[in-house]
């Protein structure tokens, strides 16, 4: 494996998209792309409706925003594209994206902080991996935290769901207690118990990718975001790439795809 490139901490993940983190998180990366934009960004202004028109000339709409252009790339979970009202030519509804059932991503992200890396003094890595919840593994993503230990740990499918009703006092105690079993009394006595349940963010619905419906994969369809279907709609994300689906890598292949199409370049995957 390569040396991390510049501003990347490897962590106990092993090989794939998963080896790497940010210095700062990865959304520094989408802060940086951001500040480079002119016009800047849009926040607080979600899109509500997008309309078709024969040219192709898309018009995207919000709250106080009313955006023309010869194409528009939607960006987010298939969850979210299925909540925006999209009208073809003449004002016919149309869902070119289905909404995930029950099938979101589900899941919660932990972060427990210690003093130090205590595991690694018994030779333990940090990497577990158990058949029964709250918690069902841990990684080592103590690297880059000035000499402090953090576990992060993942709840998922229907632990996750029930999360929210789960009062509080009882999930640090069924978290801590799993742990404790893994890596001893010393795990039970973090300085800091962090949580981020993705499910509750209006605008993500959930982590890591949303899983399609039965059949989505062998029904056979034309392609989403098409501009012969859609009109200059083009749709983009890990949920959207043929690799590394429901990572940022996906992300990132999906983007230079959609990016070649819209500029007219060879369709298909670009390159890494």
């Amino acid at each position: 494996m390569s040396a991390p490139a510049a501003g990347c901490y490897l962590t106990a993940f092993s090989g794939g998209a998963q080896q790497e983190r940010f210095e700062g998180g990865a959304h520094t990366l989408a802060e940086r792309l951001a500040a480079a934009l002119d016009p800047p960004v849009l926040l607080g202004v979600p899109v509500r409706r997008v309309r078709l028109d024969a040219g192709p000339r898309v018009l995207v709409e919000g709250p106080g925003l009313s955006l023309a252009g010869g194409h528009a790339v939607l960006a987010v979970p298939p969850g979210m594209a299925a909540r925006i009202d999209v009208r073809g030519p003449g004002g016919a509804p149309t869902r070119p994206v289905a909404r995930p059932p029950a099938g979101r991503g589900s899941a919660v992200k932990l972060h427990l902080v210690y003093e130090r890396p205590f595991w690694r003094e018994a030779g333990l890595s940090g990497w577990a991996a158990g058949d029964r919840g709250p918690v069902r593994f841990t990684v080592d993503d103590s690297a880059g935290r000035g000499g402090a230990g953090v576990l992060i740990g993942f709840v998922t499918g229907g632990d996750a769901r029930r999360w929210a009703a789960t009062p509080p006092a009882e999930r640090r105690r069924a978290v801590l207690a799993r742990v404790t079993r893994w890596f001893g009394p010393e795990a039970g006595e973090p300085v800091a118990f962090l949580q981020q349940d993705w499910q509750a963010e209006e605008f993500v619905e959930g982590c890591w990718a949303a899983v399609p419906e039965f059949g989505a994969w062998t029904t056979p369809r034309p392609a989403p975001g098409g501009r012969e279907r859609d009109g200059g709609l083009h749709f983009c994300g890990t949920e959207h790439s043929g690799a590394f689906y429901g990572h940022l890598e996906g992300a990132v292949r999906s983007g230079r795809a959609v990016a070649a199409r819209v500029l007219g370049a060879p369709a298909g995957e670009a390159a890494p």
